[in-house]
């Protein structure tokens, strides 16, 4: 098998990062404020172009496609490869990203600081596509650096705010200390394999384990340990989710859309790249099956503990920050059913709740600014009276509840197919509590801001930016829609190959391993 090289895989990160470090620069020689917004809007096209080329190139090749970062040979360089899956969610991220930036330039207009906003923002997607498509364990701790920094930053957007600074602080610390566990497991794996790569990990454990058992399997078992804690932070499941509810509510409504509908995604991709790439396949199947058993339970236990925190709060953006934690413990449920259909219901559930969350809280956004509050009873009828922000935000949270003909409900579906399938019947009943729960808090929800007649005083404040925040609500709007109706076609065509890919891991490693020997 010779493997396929894309530069695009280098390039989208690197031009990503260059357009965060010159934004400042164009902001300080350019006094035109709509250069400032256009400028990032560019690169973040640029993202999409070139995201999308690269899964083209992934479906074209029919394999993994990779690049060597700098020249160095691997174990030392770094090797980036997309698979089906880190392509799939390579084009997710840059679409959202895309559109969150285009509601930024109406919904932030007037901040006073709009290029720190604007940097932040293409660092943050930088770092993203990076830990999507590096195939390097200590370059994904870079990678987690720097989304981790920007995403710190930029809950602290707006500085005056006490409540956003204390947010900001506490996922500082304990994301800091996160980090510092995963690059502990890095030191260790590399100590006792000596390589860096990840196809290149699960080689090297397989061809030890037939003579070190024990010492190896211990090595990987501190190593799950330690990524895994990191990992499960990032992803804001149970019991370190504790951060979430406070970071996310009080960042910014579009910082809110991308830490909720992406930031998160990076912790789930992280735990099932190493579960399925590095541990499938083993000789010794116990550190599989304990990636498994560790991921199963843990996703039981924040589906619930997520939808019990929905019906304790009365902030809006609260509620929807720790549906997150709800629906990422249903995608860790998922992907631990060890089984095609589960890993492709949790993919498309990934995918799904990626656009519904984010269009919760852009469309509650411009809610919450016209209101001058996050608190329901203060929103109640506001989606009535601002129609163009109360009919996305309605579809939004329909979506998010499971209705039919939405998005979310065909991805919740074939969840609970997968854990009937499977016979993990125990998943099953976390699932169908956590749902039920969620879903009458969304619909009191939709009741009180979409159906109840507006209080008098409610709309008082406006948008500047209205037409292109209107615009992407209408798009993400019609995502939930389509993807539903469609979702057949969707899930045959795009799904099922990225999931595969995860599930049989061969094509992975052997792309991995093909390239290693072609540098010899």
């Amino acid at each position: 098998m010779i493997p396929a090289v894309d530069p695009l895989l280098g390039l989208v990160v690197l031009v990503l990062a260059l357009g965060g470090f010159t934004t400042p620069l164009v902001s300080r020689l350019s006094r035109n404020r709509y250069a400032v917004r256009t400028y990032p809007l560019i690169y973040c096209a640029a993202s999409l172009v070139m995201t999308s080329l690269i899964m083209e190139h992934v479906w074209v090749a029919g394999q993994p496609v990779v690049y060597l970062l700098g020249g160095w040979r691997p174990p030392v360089g770094i090797l980036y490869i997309a698979d089906g899956l880190s392509a799939l969610l390579g084009v997710v991220t840059s679409l959202v990203m895309l559109l969150i930036m285009i509601y930024s330039t109406g919904y932030i207009e007037g901040s006073g600081r709009e290029y720190t906003y604007y940097s932040l923002m293409l660092l943050l997607e930088a770092g993203m596509l990076g830990c999507i498509y590096t195939g390097d364990v200590f370059h994904l701790f870079v990678m987690l650096e720097v989304t981790s920094l920007s995403a710190y930053a930029l809950v602290a957007y707006i500085r005056d705010k006490r409540e956003a600074l204390y947010a900001s602080y506490k996922y500082a610390i304990y994301g800091g200390l996160a980090t510092t566990v995963y690059f502990l497991a890095v030191l260790f794996i590399y100590g006792g394999v000596g390589t860096l790569t990840i196809g290149d990990i699960h080689l090297r454990m397989a061809a030890y384990m037939s003579r070190y058992a024990r010492p190896v399997f211990l090595c990987g078992l501190v190593f799950t340990i330690l990524s895994f804690t990191a990992f499960l932070y990032k992803a804001a499941i149970f019991p370190l989710h504790f951060w979430l509810p406070d970071a996310h509510p009080e960042a910014p409504s579009p910082v809110s859309a991308a830490l909720s509908g992406l930031v998160v995604n990076i912790g789930v991709y992280g735990i099932v790249r190493f579960a399925y790439t590095i541990f499938h396949g083993l000789p010794d199947p116990g550190l599989y099956s304990l990636s498994l058993m560790i991921t199963g339970g843990l996703g039981c236990l924040s589906s619930l503990v997520g939808a019990v925190l929905m019906t304790t709060y009365r902030d809006v953006k609260r509620i929807i920050a720790s549906s997150t934690i709800m629906n990422i413990g249903f995608v860790m449920m998922g992907y631990s059913t060890g089984s095609p259909l589960g890993i492709a219901a949790s993919t498309f559930h990934l995918v799904n709740h990626s656009f519904a969350k984010s269009l919760a809280f852009l469309s509650s956004g411009l809610l919450i600014k016209s209101a001058g509050s996050r608190v329901l009873e203060r929103l109640r009828g506001l989606g009535r009276a601002l129609r163009y922000a109360g009919i996305p935000f309605a579809i939004s949270l329909l979506s998010l509840a499971g209705v039919p003909l939405f998005n979310v409900f065909v991805s919740e579906y074939l969840l609970a197919a997968s854990f009937i399938y499977t016979g993990k019947w125990v998943f099953l009943c976390f699932f169908m509590t956590s749902y039920i729960i969620s879903t009458i808090v969304y619909l009191r929800i939709f009741y009180e801001v979409c159906i109840k007649i507006p209080v008098a005083s409610a709309a008082h404040r406006s948008c500047r930016g209205w037409i292109a925040v209107a615009g992407v609500l209408v798009v993400l709007s019609l995502i939930c829609i389509i993807t539903g109706i469609l979702s057949g076609y969707i899930i045959g065509r795009i799904i099922m190959p990225a999931s595969q890919s995860l599930y049989t891991n061969t094509e992975y490693l052997e792309i991995v391993k093909e390239y290693l020997l072609s540098m010899h």
